[in-house]
């Protein structure tokens, strides 16, 4: 299971940084701790966004327009 860097997710979702540790920190997007960085699985990011349909990604401005229209 692949494990992605907050950046990565970040560049992924095309979210600000800061917006993914938000989503972390408030439990919606499930992260490991390592030391002092937080890695994401491609299993919980995959779930993430199953769990959050397109227009809920949209309305919450959780990720742009262009990629939430091709999930």
């Amino acid at each position: 299971n692949k494990l992605y860097k907050v950046k990565e997710v970040s560049g992924l979702l095309q979210l600000r940084y800061n917006k993914i540790l938000e989503l972390i920190k408030f439990g919606d997007l499930k992260a490991v701790k390592i030391g002092k960085s937080f890695r994401v699985t491609q299993h919980d990011l995959h779930t993430f966004i199953e769990n959050n349909d397109t227009s809920a990604i949209k309305s919450r401005g959780l990720v742009s327009s262009d990629y939430a229209n091709n999930l």
